[in-house]
């Protein structure tokens, strides 16, 4: 539900900074990438993975890092279906977006907030 809700808030934070703002859409994809991080880092720390503890700037680092590594990747994707094949940058934003949730997901559950880096409450 959080990946879910943060896909939206991206697609929606990408076409203010396109279409409003009249950004590049790699500018806008880059602003983006910190609003929404700011925002899915604190949700899913609460909510998907209910970090608890004092290593909240180690988990900080280690989730921009996945963040950052996915959007050099994902912006890398997103240029090649832009510019090389004339795809509408939003429809290449979902697509590629969608191929790269399921990694993130994994690499934030076992590495940004993996065992090794937190305590997690019992359910």
């Amino acid at each position: 539900m959080v990946g879910s809700g943060c896909f939206l808030l991206n697609m929606i934070v990408l076409y203010v900074g396109k279409e409003i703002l009249h950004l590049h859409y790699m500018l806008a994809s880059t602003l983006t990438l910190f609003i929404v991080s700011g925002v899915g880092f604190f949700l899913n720390r609460k909510l998907t993975f209910r970090a608890q503890g004092v290593q909240i700037w180690h988990e900080l680092r280690r989730y921009y890092t996945v963040n950052i590594g996915s959007f050099a990747f994902s912006l890398s994707l997103v240029a090649l279906l832009v510019e090389g094949l004339s795809m509408h940058y939003l429809v290449a934003n979902v697509l590629v977006g969608l191929a790269v949730m399921a990694g993130n997901f994994w690499l934030h559950k076992n590495w940004s907030f993996g065992k090794a880096s937190l305590t997690r409450k019992k359910t």
